[in-house]
């Protein structure tokens, strides 16, 4: 499998959503024949049929038996459900989070499934809500007619008007992977991500090791995990060398990795071992380091942090686990868990999950 290119059905459905979202397809409206899309998109068929087992699964679509798919009214879907479907449990993800693909889209495909997995245990349904950027007027209209109940939201700090509008108008709002201090919460120790993996390196004898992070000032697991990272290396009674700690987005996790390592080679930088703060980085990299003739596990040694697509490392990869799917099932069993509690409820719940190494 190689996440240097997006696949042929992500980027089929990625089309389709950008048809949805931009109006080009209305809520209700029929789906353009098979034959259609195939010609459309010049793919073959069992890929189309992968495509939209993903948009209906994420309830972009929906299928009518013997009269074709149609597009899905999402927002109707969850106004509606305090009525006739009031055992289902609305997660809400920014549209940005949705169209996010390799690295980005795996986590949250396995939160997605804890989440499933919890609900489906207590009788509930997931209802997924893809969300812009919300004027206060547009939330108003999306939760006005709906009795408040609980609701998960995927990193709130990217929709911190819709999130702080829950909360003040009694959901019982749960916020999955970002520590918020004043709310419900599930997130996973991000500092001791970087510390664990930093650990990993420096106990197999590497010194000069180099952090292949993301942006710190746009996701606050970025700079945590640069912390744990440091932290590590004064354990050792190594200094930190900036220079060795980088910073890279790409849409495509692997070329923002491939892009760190070859920096480091071009800038005569001596370094023996990466940490890649995704897999997809540490993969990227692992090419970067063939293609500048190093030679994996003699000349520089290699850990990721997450384990999502780790196993598809051209070379055996170490990964830091980042337990995304026990997070979605924590956080939907403890929402669902205040509907038949007795008794005053905490002021907020705050639940961290610590990551684990898994050597390969």
């Amino acid at each position: 499998m190689s996440i240097v290119e997006l696949p042929k059905y992500e980027r089929v459905k990625l089309a389709i959503i950008e048809d949805i979202e931009q109006g080009r397809l209305e809520p209700g409206s029929l789906i353009p024949s098979e034959a259609e899309l195939l010609e459309r998109f010049d793919v073959s068929r069992p890929t189309l049929v992968r495509s939209f087992q993903d948009l209906v699964r994420e309830g972009w679509v929906h299928r009518k038996q013997g009269k074709g798919t149609f597009v899905a009214d999402r927002a109707a879907r969850l106004l509606d459900l305090a009525a006739p479907d009031a055992m289902s449990v609305p997660l809400f993800v920014h549209s940005r989070v949705i169209r996010q693909v390799g690295d980005a889209k795996e986590v949250l495909i396995h939160l997605m499934r804890g989440v499933q997995t919890a609900l489906e245990e207590a009788g509930y349904s997931l209802v997924m809500r893809s969300i812009p950027d919300m004027t206060i007027a547009e939330i108003d209209k999306f939760l006005g007619s709906r009795a408040p109940g609980p609701a998960l939201v995927v990193e709130p700090s990217s929709t911190p008007l819709l999130w702080n509008e829950l909360r003040r108008r009694g959901w019982n709002a749960w916020a999955i992977l970002d520590k918020v201090d004043d709310g419900n919460c599930v997130y996973i120790d991000q500092e001791y991500s970087g510390y664990l993996a930093a650990r990993y390196l420096l106990n197999k004898g590497c010194r000069n090791v180099a952090l292949l992070n993301g942006p710190t000032e746009v996701y606050w697991g970025f700079k945590a995990r640069l912390a744990g990272y440091q932290r590590a290396l004064a354990e050792f009674q190594i200094p930190f060398r900036s220079e060795l700690a980088l910073e890279g987005a790409h849409v495509v996790d692997s070329e923002a990795g491939r892009a760190m390592l070859r920096s480091l080679v071009e800038a005569k930088q001596t370094f023996d071992g990466v940490i890649g703060a995704s897999d997809g980085k540490a993969i990227g990299a692992m090419m970067a380091a063939e293609e500048a003739g190093l030679e994996i596990g003699r000349d520089v040694q290699f850990v990721s942090i997450d384990n999502t697509v780790a196993e598809f490392a051209p070379h055996p990869l170490s990964s830091v686990k980042m337990a995304f799917e026990e997070a979605g099932r924590l956080a939907a069993s403890l929402a669902i868990s205040t509907l038949f509690a007795t008794g005053a409820a905490p002021v907020h719940t705050q639940s961290k999950l610590v990551p684990t190494l898994v050597e390969r």
